[in-house]
């Protein structure tokens, strides 16, 4: 049943599809045809939860991967790149935050790696998404691969480079 037939007759249901693995075409397509996220079904039990509840409160859900294909891919995907690095002031803390986002990862895993709580995570997303002028963490986070700071190796020691992560859009 097409992913609109289903949400007619379910009362607008919020539809997640999940795949095996990686596949771009999916992932382009699933939002498409109305789906409210993609995702890999090998992903942990604490990570599906989060997804299912980011798309409940209306986020699109896709692989990490996805996103940073698209920045490298697409000219077009530039959130308010008026605001550039060398013009905003990120405390140290806010730059590691900002690596994290890239990545896609939840506060929770966030706050874990760096030894604070969930709510000091969230302090900080905050700052920064208003110091960088931009809504949401996808948005953060391609901006900072449009403004050359990708995460280095070193700095990634406690995140998870899983393709099958998810990561929360509306820019779909």
């Amino acid at each position: 049943m097409p992913i609109a037939q289903f949400q007619e007759r379910w009362g607008g249901a919020k539809v997640v599809v999940f795949g095996e693995l990686f596949d771009v075409g999916e992932v382009m397509t699933a939002p498409r045809a109305g789906a409210s996220g993609y995702l890999i079904k090998k992903l942990s039990l604490e990570a599906l939860v989060y997804s299912l509840r980011m798309v409940m409160i209306g986020e699109v859900v896709v692989p990490t991967q996805f996103v940073i294909n698209m920045v490298k891919e697409s000219a077009h995907l530039r959130p308010n790149l008026s605001v550039r690095a060398r013009d905003v002031d990120l405390s140290l803390r806010e730059l590691q935050v900002l690596q994290y986002l890239v990545t896609g990862e939840t506060n929770k895993v966030i706050a874990t790696a760096l030894g604070v709580t969930e709510g000091t995570v969230k302090v900080h997303v905050k700052r920064l998404l208003k110091k960088i002028d931009v809504t949401n963490r996808t948005q953060a986070a391609i901006w900072a691969l449009n403004n050359g700071m990708g995460v280095e190796a070193d700095s990634r020691a406690h995140i998870s480079d899983t393709p099958g992560d998810p990561v929360y859009c509306d820019l779909l």
